[in-house]
């Protein structure tokens, strides 16, 4: 059996490198050295106030036609802290913590307008090697090989200067789910009066992502894994999680990936609720 991994991606981001096509003040930002389960990659970055990246794609563009091939079905970005600007065509999405932004196929660029540092989840589909459109993405000339997520998802994206030309991006390619909106949402629950579990509606962009609900003073099972998951941090109150190979405690900026086979119980010792994120492919 696979082992469990955890992941604090957030003291990870102290000594990671200064990421941009040429990193310079104006787009500074920074990933977390990036891991993989089942076929998905999962990231952490931190963008300075005032810090603006080039603009930048995921997935193809049908409006370029076969001019930059496919990279892979699309990502999802969910706000951890601080908040966070993205701009596509004549969109604009301004994210706060717990927000959802599925996107795909999108020539699109994000910023911090506000004065703290601004912490967010990348998630994307990983495609194994071999698969359609791997060789014509990997020789793409517009590949940089400084991309921090080249290294699971197959090609790169095109980096531009200005904003290019394209047409607005269609209906559903993009779309935010804002927290305050979906914790309003129908919850589902499981589990006794001592051990619920509250599940939120999925959202997908490549990758399937749901918010869990861990009601305080409650000690409650996931269940058994039957394919993997990575269980996202967003908050500073702890979750404890009993993997079965270990207990390790869950926060703001820390994931862990849990292959199948794995039985997850979940420990909420706090005074209030706590919300944390689950994704899968």
């Amino acid at each position: 059996m696979t082992s469990v991994t955890v992941v604090h991606a957030r003291d990870l981001l102290e000594t990671a490198s200064w990421i941009g096509p040429s990193p310079s003040w104006g787009s500074l930002r920074a990933a977390a050295p990036a891991f993989k389960l089942e076929g998905m990659g999962v990231t952490l970055i931190r963008i300075l106030p005032g810090q603006r990246t080039p603009w930048h794609g995921s997935g193809g563009w049908p409006e370029y036609g076969c001019q930059f091939p496919a990279v892979g079905d699309g990502s999802v970005y969910i706000c951890v802290e601080g908040e966070v600007d993205f701009f596509a065509g004549a969109n604009q999405f301004h994210l706060q913590p717990r927000d959802l932004l599925p996107i795909n196929a999108v020539v699109y660029q994000y910023s911090n307008p506000g004065l703290v540092d601004c912490y967010f989840w990348c998630l994307v589909k990983r495609h194994s090697e071999g698969a359609g459109g791997a060789e014509s993405a990997s020789n793409s000339p517009s590949r940089w090989d400084g991309d921090p997520l080249a290294s699971y998802c197959l090609g790169s994206h095109p980096y531009y200067d200005s904003k290019p030309t394209h047409m607005d991006p269609e209906p559903g390619r993009i779309y935010q789910v804002p927290w305050s909106e979906y914790r309003h949402e129908e919850v589902t629950w499981t589990g006794d009066r001592e051990g619920q579990v509250g599940y939120y509606p999925p959202h997908a962009g490549g990758v399937s992502v749901r918010a869990l609900r861990i009601p305080r003073n409650s000690e409650s099972s996931l269940g058994e894994f039957s394919y993997g998951r990575v269980l996202l941090g967003l908050q500073e109150e702890p979750v404890e999680l009993d993997t079965g190979e270990a207990v390790v405690s869950l926060v703001s900026g820390s994931a862990v990936a849990v292959p199948p086979g794995h039985i997850v119980r979940c420990s909420n010792r706090g005074a209030r609720d706590v919300v944390l994120f689950e994704a899968w492919v």
